[in-house]
Order: C-alpha cells, then sequence, then structure tokens
C-alpha cells in the first residue's frame, strides 16, 4: 500500500521526488560523516554537537540546486540518447562525466567558498559589533569605525 503511493508519487511528481530523495542522500551523508567523526572516531566527553547549520546547508543544496540540474540533464540525455546498446550508454557516460561532472563540481566549490566568505563576514561583523565598541583596542575601534562607515552602519 504505501509503496504503491510512493510509486504513484514518483511518477505523477519525478521532479518533487527527486529533490526529496537527492536531498535526503545529502543530509543522511552529511550527518552520518558527522557522526563517525565526532562520535566513533573522536571520544570526547562529552560529545561535539551535530552541526545543523551543515545538514541545512547540504539539505537546501541537496533538494534544491543539484536535484533539479541533475532531473534536467538526466532527462535531456535520455531524450536525445535513445536505446540500451553499449554504444549508446558509452556515450551517455562520457557525456556525463565530462561535461555534466564538472559543472557540478564548480557549483559545490562555489558554494563552499561563497559559505566561507558568509562566515568569515559574519564573524567579522558579530565581532566587530559585539566587541569593539565597549572597551576593544584603538586598532579595532579605528577598524570598526572605517567599515562602518564605508557600509552605512551607525557608529557606536
Amino acid at each position: 500500500m504505501v509503496l504503491t503511493r510512493v510509486r504513484t508519487m514518483f511518477k505523477r511528481y519525478p521532479l518533487l521526488a527527486n529533490s526529496a530523495v537527492y536531498g535526503t542522500m545529502c543530509v543522511t551523508a552529511e550527518f552520518s560523516q558527522q557522526v563517525i567523526n565526532k562520535r566513533v572516531l573522536d571520544r570526547k566527553t562529552p560529545p561535539e554537537p551535530i552541526d545543523k547549520a551543515s545538514l541545512t546547508r547540504y539539505a537546501v543544496v541537496g533538494s534544491c540546486i543539484n536535484s533539479n540540474i541533475l532531473y534536467f540533464w538526466y532527462r535531456w540525455l535520455d531524450a536525445n540518447f535513445v536505446g540500451k546498446s553499449s554504444k549508446i550508454i558509452v556515450k551517455k557516460l562520457l557525456l556525463d562525466q565530462f561535461l555534466l561532472t564538472p559543472q557540478l563540481l564548480g557549483v559545490f566549490y562555489i558554494r563552499l567558498v561563497f559559505c566561507l566568505i558568509c562566515s568569515c563576514a559574519w564573524f567579522f561583523v558579530n565581532f566587530t559589533i559585539f566587541l569593539v565598541p565597549d572597551n576593544g583596542p584603538l586598532a579595532l575601534k579605528y577598524l570598526w569605525a572605517t567599515f562602518s562607515t564605508q557600509n552605512g552602519l551607525k557608529q557606536l
């Protein structure tokens, strides 16, 4: 009964189903990696908490970005290379590995750099907001004054 409903959902809404499956796979892989690294291999007491922000990023990338790219890519690939012969399979494989994979890796690393830049900017802004205006060193106060005037923020 449940399997029939799942099969019907996959046939009726393939993009939605692919998004759910791919997002779940990405989150599960990241979660299992964190559990192994933080709980099994590293025996700290208490164990490090699971990084939920990272799981959220993997869920967004897996269900919103990569799943859509892969859905439309494989749909195009199947429409333009019809058949199950060895020649067709090799063509699909080569196109997949040398045309799409570099694009997906590019998206992955661009997202990684973007997340790094955002987290560094978040740290810089929060560090300067909470530590500098009260009793931080003079150099940091000057840095905060420069940053705040250039970005239209109030000086404290």
